[in-house]
């Protein structure tokens, strides 16, 4: 491996590392109830393209408030 690809790798994993965390970091930012789960089903499936976007929106989801009685 040379040092240019090496360093192309490191420069595509800072990039890409983050924003394929975007789910668990949105959800940390937000102060999400689930963000635990968010963040280990992000782990699992952020992978794939589907399971990314299934988890970005439930992170911007805000959490229902109680109805007050």
């Amino acid at each position: 491996m040379t040092a240019w690809q090496l360093l192309s790798m490191l420069v595509g994993f800072a990039i890409l590392g983050p924003v394929f965390m975007l789910p668990t970091l949105v959800a940390i930012s937000r102060k999400h109830p689930k963000m635990l789960l968010i963040a280990l089903f992000n782990g699992m499936f952020a992978w794939t393209i589907l399971g990314w976007v299934a988890l970005l929106i439930w992170a911007n989801i805000p959490p229902k408030k109680p109805v007050a009685a």
